[in-house]
C-alpha cells in the first residue's frame, strides 16, 4: 500500500484542488537556456483574425508589432524586470502587439502585470516561469483581447505543504499536522499561511473529503517543539470533519504587488490577497492557451469579467 506521501503527490494535489478555476501542483521542471543577442528594432507583422473573438468586439486595426523580451534586457535587471519592460513598451506602443519570450527558464521574483490594455499577446515560446518567491506569476487586470500562450509555470520553493493530521482540538479550533518529508514547514513559509487555505483529501477516492470545509481560513500556523505544525482557525466548521490520519494540504496566500499597491484601485483594495498563479480580473475576450502548471497553490483565477474569455489546452 502506498505511503501518504506517495498517494498524494504534488501532481495529485493540483488535480484534486477546488480552490480556483483550475488547481494544481506537481514536480519541478526546467527548460533550456538560450544566449543573449544584440537588441533589435521591433518587427511589424500582419494582424491575424482570432476565430475565438466574441461577436460584437471589434478586431484591432493596423499591423501587429513584435517586442522581443531579450531586447529589453539591461545590466542589473531581474528576469521579471525584463519581461515587464517589454510588456510596458508594448502597451505604450498603443497598437496591437506581441511580446515574445525566449525558450528558457526565467526566475521570477514579483508579479508580472498586464493592466488596462487590449490586443496584446504574451507568447511564451515554450518558456518556463519559475517563481522563486511567494507571488502570483501574472496579473491581467481591466483588459480586453489579451492572450497568454505557450508558457509553463513552476514554484521553488513550493507555495503549499502537505502531511498527516495527528491532532484535532474542536474547542480550541486548532489541529496539528505532521509535514511529509520534502514539503516546506519552516517559519518563513508558515507565515504565508495566514488567511491561507486548507484542503482535506479522501485518499481512497482521491477527492475532497466529505464533511470538511474547502478553503478553511487559517489565522495562524506555528511549528511546535516536536516538529509538528499547529494550525489555528477562525471558525469551528473549519475543524469539524477532521480526523487523525487525514491527509491535509495547506496552501499559502500571496499579496499581489506588495503593500504599495493597496488602495490604488477597487480590485487591489478588496482582492489584494490572491491564491493563484494567474489572476484575471475585469477582462473581456481574453484567451489562455497551451499553459502548463507544474506547481502552484491554484492555477487560474478568472473573476468579474465581461464575457468572452476562453481557456484552452491547459495542462496540469
Amino acid at each position: 500500500m502506498p505511503s501518504k506521501t506517495e498517494s498524494l503527490n504534488r501532481r495529485d494535489f493540483i488535480k484534486s484542488s477546488g480552490i480556483a478555476a483550475i488547481s494544481a501542483a506537481a514536480l519541478a521542471t526546467g527548460a533550456a537556456s538560450s544566449p543573449a543577442s544584440a537588441a533589435e528594432k521591433p518587427v511589424a507583422k500582419t494582424a491575424e483574425s482570432n476565430p475565438n473573438r466574441e461577436a460584437g468586439v471589434p478586431e484591432p486595426v493596423g499591423p501587429r508589432t513584435t517586442f522581443h523580451v531579450l531586447d529589453h534586457s539591461r545590466p542589473g535587471m531581474s528576469d521579471a524586470d525584463v519581461i515587464q519592460a517589454a510588456i510596458d513598451a508594448a502597451i505604450a506602443s498603443g497598437g496591437p502587439a506581441d511580446v515574445v519570450l525566449e525558450n528558457k527558464t526565467y526566475r521570477i521574483d514579483r508579479t508580472i502585470k498586464i493592466n488596462r490594455t487590449s490586443d496584446l499577446t504574451l507568447e511564451g515560446n515554450g518558456a518556463l516561469l519559475l517563481m522563486i518567491k511567494y507571488v502570483m506569476a501574472i496579473n491581467v487586470h481591466d483588459c480586453s483581447r489579451v492572450r497568454l500562450t505557450n508558457l509553463t509555470f513552476d514554484y521553488d520553493p513550493l507555495p503549499f505543504t502537505q502531511g498527516e493530521v495527528v491532532g484535532v482540538d474542536l474547542q480550541a479550533m486548532t489541529w496539528d499536522l505532521k509535514v511529509d518529508t520534502g514539503y516546506p514547514g519552516e517559519p518563513e513559509f508558515l507565515a504565508t499561511l495566514r488567511v491561507g487555505s486548507t484542503l482535506i483529501v479522501d485518499e481512497k477516492h482521491r477527492i475532497i473529503k466529505r464533511g470538511t470545509v474547502v478553503g478553511g481560513v487559517i489565522s495562524r500556523a506555528e511549528r511546535q517543539e516536536n516538529g509538528i505544525v499547529r494550525i489555528w482557525t477562525e471558525k469551528r466548521q473549519s475543524v469539524e470533519g477532521l480526523q487523525i490520519g487525514d491527509v491535509a494540504v495547506l496552501a499559502s496566500m500571496f499579496m499581489y504587488g506588495g503593500a504599495n499597491e493597496l488602495g490604488k484601485d477597487f480590485f487591489n483594495r478588496y482582492w489584494h490577497w490572491q491564491h493563484s498563479v494567474i489572476r484575471m480580473i475585469n477582462t473581456e475576450s481574453c484567451d489562455t492557451d497551451r499553459l502548463t502548471f507544474n506547481t502552484g497553490p491554484s492555477a487560474l483565477y478568472d473573476f468579474m469579467g465581461n464575457g468572452g474569455n476562453r481557456h484552452t489546452n491547459i495542462s496540469v
